[in-house]
């Protein structure tokens, strides 16, 4: 699970990983009896090994994956995939102190109070995760939209398609070559050349920037990324 880089933050060739997670367990799994109300816990960028007892001891269970999941735990604003998958989804994306205190008192407590704050990458990137979560819940932000990701982007198209989904857009697998609105190609400079016939017929050409900032702030303006036709000339 990678992260694109934030302004500033490091170089645009980096990206974060998430840290090796603990062993899997025959526990993982809630027991068929159990109600299916009760939450499936996925971490990102943290292992909490204690945080992964509590989910167990309640009656939850851990998700393998972000599109079963019901909460995400985490310890700060990430642009890892699952966070922006999660994100999109509109499913609660809470501190690992959500799991500490509910193990105190013994059943998952009300998420409401556990929304993970983090002022300085919410001042980074101009947005608050709480509003944010809160659109995401009323719409989901790719309603309408199809979107072609080209080979080159990072995070590499299969994590952008998960996002994209997760978001309620369409996954183009291959180049769209006919206009169409809400149709949009994300690409990059390496992959310029591949883009002259979606340009031709006036489809947007976006940097993924489109899709990373855009699903932080669940705005989607691809007017604000679209590659210049000078770059695409000189490529």
């Amino acid at each position: 699970d990678v992260v694109a880089p934030g302004p500033g933050k490091r170089k645009r060739d980096q990206a974060e990983e998430e840290p090796k997670g603990l062993p899997s367990r025959s526990l993982r799994r809630t027991k068929p009896n159990q109600e299916s109300t009760a939450p499936k816990v996925l971490f990102t960028g943290v292992v909490d090994a204690r945080g992964e007892r509590a989910v167990l001891a309640l009656g939850g269970s851990l998700a393998s994956s972000v599109a079963e999941a019901s909460h995400l735990v985490t310890d700060r604003v990430r642009r890892t995939v699952k966070f922006l998958c999660a994100l999109g989804r509109g499913i609660p994306i809470l501190s690992l102190d959500w799991l500490h205190q509910s193990r105190k008192a013994g059943c998952f407590l009300p998420p409401d109070e556990y929304v993970v704050t983090d002022p300085e990458q919410e001042k980074n990137f101009g947005f608050s995760l709480r509003d944010a979560l809160s659109r995401a819940r009323e719409r989901r932000l790719l309603e309408g939209y199809e979107i072609h990701v080209t080979p080159g982007v990072q995070p590499p198209p299969p994590q952008m398609g998960e996002i994209i989904s997760c978001c309620g857009g369409t996954v183009l697998p291959s180049m769209p070559r006919s206009y169409k609105p809400q149709r949009v190609v994300i690409t990059c400079s390496q992959d310029f050349p591949r883009c002259s016939v979606p340009f031709r017929v006036g489809l947007p050409i976006l940097s993924p920037e489109f899709l990373l900032t855009g699903v932080l702030k669940q705005e989607a303006k691809p007017e604000a990324f679209i590659l210049s036709a000078l770059e695409m000339s000189s490529s």
